[in-house]
């Protein structure tokens, strides 16, 4: 692993169309990869920004002329992802497929709106050194 890839910070700015979801799944899986992660490891958190991505684009279509941001934050053996974005929305349903899939993939998945406004997904995958099985 590069020294130099503990505690940085990257950061996307994509439009709500699911055309531009390879380049956020692209982005995480470079950014896992130089973590170390398990190639297991990596799917996962692709498949997990991908299913957020998704979420995004489909609770906010209305703001079709909005960006949303992704926020990939580096760790020794940690990657949080932030997708963000700042528009109202409605209740969050906790059995959609995205959420569900979300928390099957990652160590950790939270869900946060302030006053029904500003919906952030943070997702934490935790690089273990040894596969489990």
């Amino acid at each position: 692993m590069n020294e130099n890839t503990n505690n940085d910070k990257i950061v996307l700015s994509l439009p709500l169309n699911s055309a531009y979801i390879s380049a956020a799944r692209l982005t995480a899986s470079s950014i896992a990869n130089r973590l170390g992660f398990s190639t297991a490891e990596i799917e996962d958190v692709k498949s997990a920004v991908s299913e957020g991505c998704t979420f995004i684009i489909k609770e906010f279509e209305q703001y079709r002329e909005e960006l949303f941001k992704i926020s990939f934050f580096t760790g020794a053996h940690t990657l949080v992802v932030n997708i963000e974005m700042e528009k109202p929305i409605k209740a969050l349903d906790e059995d959609n497929i995205c959420i569900l899939m979300i928390k099957a993939l990652m160590d950790e998945a939270n869900f946060t709106t302030k006053n029904n406004k500003n919906l952030t997904i943070t997702m934490k995958k935790i690089h273990r050194e040894t596969e489990l099985f």
